[in-house]
Order: structure tokens, then C-alpha cells, then sequence
């Protein structure tokens, strides 16, 4: 329940600012799509197999923590995808979080 404590807040901020605020254009948007859905992919391959040994997040990832959800957010907002991805990714390769054991991902959960 930690990391959505820290992440769910600036998510819903971050798409909100994308959704009534800031208004690509279209064509901007379907340009941005494709190589944020590749991105997206990639960073999921990449983290795939990382086997991180942290079960916890340390206090000092909370602030970039929140500015990456808020970034995820705004990119959700524009192309739909993003959220999720972009979250996991940076846990993983930014603090050696440990996703392949689910136990772990339940904890956070049902903190």
C-alpha cells in the first residue's frame, strides 16, 4: 500500500493536467504513440527478468517516485498507456525493487 500511497495521488494529478489542461494536437499525439508504446514495451522486457533484492522502496525514492507517476499520468492521459509501465520500470531499475516475487507486490497491496 506504500508505493500507491506515493504513486496514485500524482497519477490522477498527472492525468488530469493532460486530460483539461494541456492539449496537443492530434497529429503530436499519434506521433507520440508509437514510440511511447515501444518504450513502454521495452522497459517491460527490460525489467522482465531483473531480479532486484529490495523488498521495500527507500525513503528517498518518494519525491522522484511522485514526479515519475505525475510524468506517467500526463502520458496516460495523452495515449492511453503509460501508467503502470512506466512506474514498475523505474522501481525496478532505479532501486532494485524485486518484482518477480508476488508476494511482495500483494504486501505493498495489503498494507
Amino acid at each position: 500500500m506504500q508505493l500507491l500511497h506515493w504513486t496514485v495521488p500524482s497519477l490522477v494529478v498527472g492525468t488530469m493536467i493532460s486530460t483539461f489542461l494541456i492539449h496537443p494536437q492530434p497529429m503530436l499525439v499519434k506521433g507520440l504513440f508509437g514510440p511511447i508504446a515501444f518504450l513502454a514495451g521495452l522497459l517491460t522486457l527490460i525489467t522482465l527478468d531483473r531480479k532486484g533484492g529490495r523488498i521495500g522502496l527507500p525513503a528517498k525514492a518518494r519525491v522522484p517516485l511522485v514526479l515519475v507517476s505525475l510524468i506517467g499520468g500526463m502520458i496516460t492521459g495523452w495515449v492511453a498507456i503509460g501508467e503502470g509501465e512506466i512506474i514498475a520500470a523505474f522501481c525496478m531499475l532505479a532501486y532494485g525493487l524485486n518484482a518477480n516475487r508476488p508476494s511482495h507486490w500483494a504486501w505493498y497491496c495489503s498494507r
